[in-house]
């Protein structure tokens, strides 16, 4: 059932601007990470076990075992951090964040040893989903090291409210979704889960451009304010 439910939520491959991640100041990857479950602490965690190669064989097996392989990128260096993730805790995050949610969420990468008994915690933003089409298995999953004080760029989903008192929708109309997400560039302690737009008071052909999009403190719109975000239109 979860599988099923998640072809029709995901397309093939699934890409997140989190992939156009920007850096800001000079500290190397490896010497910022979370050593502490404490440090940790609020984020969602997901488990994983290190592996040594990769390849399409090796890939395979690991499926088979019920996993999904994974890689975590740490940039500006380009190191790459192979792991692999419980099949059902990667399908869960998908199925509860959502297409969009998964490019803007802030995860506790978890990285086990070989007995499982000790864990390096890496603070990681999705990046890309493989799902196969016609089995819906994820084949592979990818995220970035995301640090508290790095800046980086993210789509985050724009949720819509007041659709039951809207004059526009009760007069037949319908909303356009011109766009359904908001590019920011915020800190990975400040990545916002989404951004609100009411369309309680809107009439047919009324507009909510970006500009009326509350943009916390921290966080940088990338968008064109004056741009329109959604529209009431006639059906």
């Amino acid at each position: 059932m979860a599988r099923r439910a998640l072809g029709r939520a995901w397309s093939l491959y699934i890409s997140s601007p989190a992939a156009e991640c920007s850096i800001s100041g000079s500290t190397g990857c490896q010497s910022v990470r979370y050593s502490t479950a404490v440090e940790a602490k609020g984020l969602t965690q997901l488990k994983a076990f290190l592996r040594e190669d990769s390849g399409k064989k090796i890939s395979k097996t690991i499926r088979k075992g019920g996993r999904v392989p994974g890689v975590v990128f740490s940039l500006p260096q380009e190191q790459e951090l192979l792991v692999s993730f419980a099949a059902k805790d990667i399908e869960t995050q998908l199925l509860r964040l959502g297409r969009t949610g998964w490019g803007c969420h802030i995860f506790d990468v978890a990285v086990m040893n070989g007995d499982g008994k000790k864990m390096t915690h890496y603070p990681a933003v999705g990046r890309q989903v493989h799902i196969t089409a016609d089995t819906d298995v994820v084949e592979n999953v990818t995220l970035i090291h995301c640090p508290p004080d790095r800046h980086v760029k993210v789509a985050v989903p724009i949720q819509i409210f007041g659709e039951e008192v809207c004059p526009g929708l009760k007069a037949g109309g319908r909303i356009n979704h011109i766009s359904r997400k908001v590019r920011v560039l915020a800190r990975g302690d400040s990545i916002p889960e989404s951004f609100e737009l009411n369309v309680s008071a809107l009439n047919v052909g009324d507009k909510l451009h970006f500009s009326d999009l509350v943009i916390p403190e921290n966080v940088k719109l990338l968008e064109d304010v004056a741009a329109p975000a959604l529209k009431i239109m006639r059906k």
